[in-house]
């Protein structure tokens, strides 16, 4: 069956089907009203598994891997793989990579289980096999084999061909918990059609009522209300081996072992184990505000706007280049105004389905050995508002002078009063007393006031938690999340490996009477420069006027591999966004050359405030083409002892033709030197906050006091309640000290000799930051 054939076939089912759909399911809610999208689903399947059986005396690529594998076992893992994503819609080809990828690491799975023993043998390597003997040899063969076994697995083109046939089957069934759509893509100036899938009505139900009971399809999205189960491997985690559904630790796929180099990622996994035993929950009255503004469509700065821009109609004579981009600049605020509410629709949902529960958010590693929760619409990894819906689920009484001032402190911060000293934070208790009474006593009429802070959800939480501590102090258990975050981690790390004084006095890793704000630091520096020169668009520039959020993400990312061309779409966007509510100054057509000209100011004026970190990072790069250039991906020890091996590999565009067309890039495995070489930097930083992380985990542990302390973190921001927070900003402080007082770079330059590579470059002299110093600056974690 062509595109064409299948688009057809797709058209003629009509509403027939549609009807016979509705007929099934309004038969099942006679019965009950909970259980029509599990009938639905049960339906659907056994007809695919039918038809599947039908097709095995075909000659399709694909018949082979099916017949070999069941069509029961690769049915349910294709349809598993759906259900992850049903909330929210995808893309087709994304889907069928997803589809790819579970099938891969299930056979893997199933391997394990029959030969290997759960790991007291290990796999020396994986071979991408298209002889079907010798596949059938490394899946299908029972009993126990030699240790040091050669896996051998299908090539993914062959199972991305099976993934598209199953897919396409589960389409086009009557009873399809997933419909398909075209849509129309605007990028690049261009127009593309896309194909994409989303969930039916009536399978939300069921999906929900998996939550306590079906495990094998509890989607992996959903938090537990059990607690998870300490990780045993790299492939376990959380869940039991057979129902894993994620890669808990990623990027080891082609190199894959099974129960080996242990310590190689240990110290993630202990991570990992202590913070996703602690449990959340959903604070009631969070949520009830959430509900009354969402219900009622409330505009502020906490959602999205609910009502789309109208695209103006105009008629083909008066179509200009023009008009053609101020059109594409409205459909794309479109579209990500209808993502961002579809977001919060399903959070919304989720957070009413798990009120009153204890929950445990399952996590993961990725291979810099970062950890993030596996649940994403109820997450404290998440946006402002998901952050605000969530408290700790234990709490305790506290009335230490400490308590009292973090609390305050979090008021603060969340404020937007987080560039202040400290002294001035505290005054906000008072300075805000009335506006804080006003928005305890009615929230849903105050959103005006609560809603200019700079993360107004976080900031109703502690109003909440304020007020309850004052009305009685002696009995008040703290469940609040209090933060205390580093101010830009990546900058503070590379300022301290370059030496550069700078750059620690001006990301308050040296101590100073007030925080440092590095984003304002380079705003000036912005301005200064253009004010420097006369050409037109600096002028133009300094009339519009430039804001904090101008140059805060270009700076942000600078060290995580930020490019020129990335400060470029950063600078349209927001100016394109800026244009909405206030007068443009740019005609449509010098747009692109105006963006451009501010992002290289940008770009520059960040290395001017930090002159001593552009060598590092062109030092790290020279390595990794030292690496790539002679077949070598680079891996090295980060400071807690995670092995980090960077893995990008070139990717292959695919068409697979039957029974639906679609374009799909799979990994070749050949080394990828460009990715390496951007990646290098921001990988290496990733690797040194995440071992700060895994640090911190253990002392807190054994700690007398801490280890009886909530803890949650995103990445280098860490998260307790209010009676902890002073020993926990302490201990985080020293441990940061700690890891970044010890040789980083030498020791990273000598894994990398290790792997064999010859002539990395020598490391020039640089400046010793002091110890003593970084450990007395209060404001590098405040």
């Amino acid at each position: 069956m062509n595109q064409k054939e299948a688009t057809q076939l797709m058209k003629d089912m009509g509403a027939a089907r549609r009807n016979a759909r509705h007929n099934y399911i309004s038969e099942a809610q006679k019965h009950t009203e909970t259980d029509y999208g599990a009938k639905l689903v049960k339906a659907m399947l056994g007809d695919v598994i039918s038809g599947l059986h039908n097709d095995c005396g075909n000659k399709y690529a694909w018949i082979d891997p099916l017949k070999d594998l069941g069509v029961e076992f690769v049915a349910n893992v294709i349809l598993r793989c759906t259900i992850d994503r049903m909330f929210g819609e995808i893309k087709y080809a994304a889907l069928v990579m997803r589809c790819v990828e579970a099938l891969d690491d299930s056979i893997k799975v199933r391997f394990i289980q029959n030969n290997v023993k759960y790991g007291k043998e290990t796999i020396k390597t994986v071979k991408r096999g298209r002889k079907r003997d010798d596949i059938l040899r490394g899946i299908i063969a029972n009993g126990v084999r030699k240790k040091k076994i050669a896996f051998v697995t299908y090539d993914k083109k062959v199972l991305a061909c099976l993934a598209n046939a199953v897919l396409w089957k589960i389409l086009l069934h009557e009873y399809s918990p997933l419909r398909a759509f075209i849509t129309i893509v605007h990028s690049g100036g261009g127009r593309r059609k896309v194909r994409k899938v989303m969930m039916r009505e009536g399978v939300a139900d069921w999906v929900r009522d998996c939550r306590d009971q079906d495990i094998l399809f509890r989607p992996f999205w959903l938090p537990m209300i059990e607690q998870p189960r300490a990780w045993e491997n790299a492939y376990t985690g959380a869940y039991p081996l057979e129902v894993r559904q994620v890669d808990f630790l990623t990027n080891r796929k082609e190199g894959w072992v099974y129960g080996q180099d242990w310590d190689s990622f240990e110290p993630s996994a202990f991570a990992a184990t202590y913070m996703q035993n602690i449990p959340h929950r959903v604070a009631d009255d969070m949520y009830a505000v959430m509900e009354n503004l969402y219900d009622n469509r409330v505009e502020f700065n906490g959602f999205p706007a609910w009502e789309l821009t109208p695209v103006p109609q105009v008629a083909r004579e008066d179509y200009t280049p023009t008009t053609a981009r101020e059109i594409r600049d409205i459909k794309v605020f479109n579209d990500k105004t209808q993502r961002e509410k579809g977001k919060l629709a399903v959070a919304k949902r989720m957070h009413e389905e798990f009120k009153g529960n204890d929950l445990y958010l399952p996590m993961k590693s990725d291979y810099r050995g970062r950890l993030y929760t596996i649940p994403f619409d109820v997450t404290y990894q998440g946006s402002d508002m998901h952050k605000g819906m969530l408290s700790f689920a234990r709490g305790e009484v506290s009335t230490e002078p400490k308590t009292k001032e973090w609390l305050i402190r979090q008021l603060a911060n969340s404020y937007g009063w987080d560039k202040k000293p400290i002294h001035e934070r505290l005054k906000i208790a008072d300075e805000k007393k009335e506006m804080i009474a006003r928005v305890v006593a009615n929230p849903n009429e105050t959103f005006r006031e609560w809603g200019e802070a700079s993360d107004p959800w976080q900031f109703l939480a502690a109003c909440f938690e304020w007020s309850k501590f004052k009305q009685s102090p002696q009995t008040h258990k703290h469940t609040l999340p209090v933060g205390m975050d580093a101010s830009c981690n990546g900058l503070q790390i590379l300022s301290i490996m370059a030496g550069c004084e700078v750059g620690c006095y001006a990301t308050n890793v040296l101590p100073s009477d007030s925080p440092k704000d590095f984003y304002t630091t380079v705003l000036k520096e912005v301005n200064k420069r253009l004010e420097g020169r006369r050409d037109t668009y600096s002028k133009r520039w300094l009339k519009f006027g430039l804001s904090r959020s101008t140059v805060k993400q270009p700076t942000m990312t600078l060290p995580y591999g930020g490019t020129t061309y990335s400060v470029i779409e950063h600078v349209s966007e927001w100016y394109a966004d800026e244009s909405l509510v206030r007068t443009p100054i740019f005609e449509m057509h010098e747009r692109n050359k105006a963006c451009s000209h501010l992002a290289k100011e940008i770009v520059a004026a960040i290395y001017d405030c930090l002159p001593n970190v552009k060598w590092l990072m062109e030092w790290m790069r020279e390595v990794a083409r030292c690496c790539t250039d002679q077949r070598k991906s680079p891996e090295w020890d980060s400071p807690s002892g995670f092995r980090i091996l960077q893995t990008y590999t070139k990717d292959e565009n695919y068409k697979v033709i039957k029974p639906a067309e679609v374009n799909l890039a799979i990994k070749q495995g050949k080394i990828y030197p460009r990715r390496h070489v951007t990646g290098i930097v921001p990988n290496f930083i990733h690797g040194i906050d995440s071992a700060i992380l895994h640090e911190l985990v253990k002392k807190v542990a054994v700690h007398p006091v801490l280890k009886h302390a909530p803890l949650s973190s995103v990445h280098d921001c860490y998260n307790t309640t209010a009676p902890y927070a002073d020993m926990m900003c302490q201990l985080v402080r020293d441990t940061f000290c700690e890891v970044m007082s010890d040789d980083l770079l030498n020791n990273f330059r000598e894994d990398i000799i290790k792997l064999g590579v010859k002539d990395v470059p020598e490391l020039p002299v640089r400046n010793k930051i002091s110890l003593r110093e970084m450990k007395n600056s209060i404001y590098l974690f405040s």
